[in-house]
């Protein structure tokens, strides 16, 4: 794989090995609202890093803030400081 511009899984919901690879291979992941029901896959989110990972709703009866808040409680982060470090996620990806 060597893509041009940045890849991004859209509502990924696999496990960890799966997760770590696309990572390694420059994949930007991104979780919409299977992290607030489905336990194995919020484990997965902690344990990956910040500068990895997008957030989204799509289709969902979540509003994006349900998932932000939940993806907080999962990284026992500020809800403020995950909401700032994703906004720069974005920018690094979308915005030249």
């Amino acid at each position: 794989m060597n893509p041009k511009q940045v890849w991004i899984t859209h509502g990924f919901n696999k496990n960890k090995q799966l997760a770590e690879s696309f990572i390694k291979n420059g994949i930007i992941l991104s979780f919409g609202a299977a992290i607030i029901q489905n336990v194995k896959l919020q484990k997965v989110f902690l344990e990956l890093p910040i500068l990895s990972i997008l957030l989204e709703t799509d289709d969902s009866v979540f509003e994006i803030q349900e998932i932000y808040q939940k993806a907080s409680e999962i990284k026992k982060s500020n809800l403020k400081d995950l909401q700032a470090a994703i906004h720069q996620n974005f920018k690094r990806i979308f915005v030249k």
